[in-house]
């Protein structure tokens, strides 16, 4: 059986040993999830210092290592699920990532109804994706809105044809924007300075002007 305290005993474990990395290995740049490491430096050497010290200390507290996830140094690796490339800084999701959102977003969009379970599946992992796919979140807003007022994880929730749009709308995302930037940048431009206008319709939509000048 599952218990809710084996993750925190094992975060406090895992705790341990990032700090005996850090205080006797000399590993300055390291975080953890659970049991997933990095290492994170400037130069490539460092790095693989960094990756052969857990060797040593792994023998020495009887940890077993996973050869299967152990990746050499470079500048793009999926870290916690989630492509990162430091040359061109930004976040990507990789293609198994993808893959599987698009699957359960079909799914889903084919069905009247689904359980609250189901739905809240698609829900907490889509919302994993938006780490990744900037556009995404506005389009669960709605899916999470149906969820409200039911309790029960068997009880069924009808999914309403605007919500099946927006499920749509993320096989677009998945495909066309999949990419996040790093570090955004914390000038806002007015609408004056871009040249964009937004406005909004109850009859026939949204239209947006771009004013480009040569």
């Amino acid at each position: 059986m599952r218990s809710a305290i084996s993750c925190q005993t094992f975060e406090r474990f895992s705790r341990a040993v990032q700090w005996i990395l850090q205080q006797h290995f000399a590993v300055d740049s390291v975080t953890h999830l659970l049991d997933d490491f990095i290492f994170v430096s400037a130069h490539q050497s460092v790095c693989r210092k960094y990756l052969l010290s857990v060797e040593p200390l792994s023998q020495q507290l009887g940890i077993p290592l996973n050869q299967d996830k152990r990746c050499l140094p470079s500048t793009c690796q999926i870290v916690y699920g989630i492509e990162v490339d430091t040359l061109k800084l930004d976040l990507r999701l990789p293609a198994e990532k993808i893959a599987k959102a698009t699957l359960l977003v079909d799914r889903l969009a084919k069905r009247r109804t689904v359980t609250l379970r189901e739905l809240q599946v698609v829900i907490g992992f889509l919302s994993f994706c938006c780490l990744a796919v900037a556009c995404g979140r506005p389009f669960l807003r709605r899916l999470i809105q149906l969820t409200r007022g039911i309790r029960r994880p068997h009880h069924y929730v009808t999914l309403t044809s605007e919500a099946r749009a927006d499920l749509l709308a993320w096989n677009t995302f998945l495909c066309s924007f999949n990419g996040k930037c790093m570090f955004l940048d914390h000038i806002f431009l007015s609408s004056d300075t871009i040249k964009v206008y937004t406005d909004a319709s109850s009859d026939i939509g949204l239209q947006l002007y771009l004013a480009l000048s040569g």
